[in-house]
């Protein structure tokens, strides 16, 4: 009934070369760490009697982006993503479940609904066109702007890597900067 989630971040640096190795890269060894604090957390909560599933790379029985909305570790961004408060789009999720009772956050409101709807900027950006410009739908009971998988997907294998594109020219993925918090 209980979730820990958790999010690594993603150098600002290797993301925005997509799409080219080091994004692939720096996606690799977050999913790597993101599995690691997630068995890690799994085997602790378990030593502690109570039950508890890791939920990463290479097990997930959970789709993390409307968990971690429900945790409040950010909102959904136009293409998909989770926008943390702080790092953006620039993070991989990850989840423990377990029967440890505990208290549960809240959903946050950064604005960022608001702000995908004017900006676009990964839209226009997009080299596959699958980020929809227009308003969001109503997809499997949820509002949402809705991706073309089959054409991110598609250009991911045409160029042999992640893309990154649309995390990289987000304004929501530039570092945590002075600059940045006081705007």
């Amino acid at each position: 009934p209980y979730a820990v989630v958790i999010g690594t971040e993603m150098d600002h640096r290797c993301v925005r070369t997509g799409p080219h190795t080091p994004g692939v890269m720096e996606s690799a060894n977050n999913y790597a760490r993101g599995a690691f604090i997630t068995t890690t957390l799994a085997r602790w909560f378990a030593k502690m009697g109570y039950k508890a599933v890791a939920h990463h790379s290479r097990h997930y029985e959970l789709n993390m982006v409307p968990l971690a909305i429900d945790a409040g570790l950010g909102e959904l961004g136009r293409f998909g993503y989770l926008i943390s408060d702080r790092l953006g789009p620039r993070v991989r999720l990850f989840a423990v479940t377990c029967d440890m009772p505990l208290v549960p956050d809240k959903p946050v409101d950064l604005g960022v609904e608001e702000f995908c709807r004017r900006c676009r900027k990964c839209a226009d950006s997009c080299p596959s066109r699958s980020i929809p410009h227009g308003e969001k739908q109503v997809i499997n009971g949820v509002e949402k702007w809705k991706l073309d998988e089959e054409s991110c997907f598609g250009y991911w294998a045409k160029v042999g890597t992640d893309c990154s594109v649309c995390m990289a020219v987000c304004p929501y993925s530039r570092p945590n900067r002075s600059v940045h918090r006081l705007v």
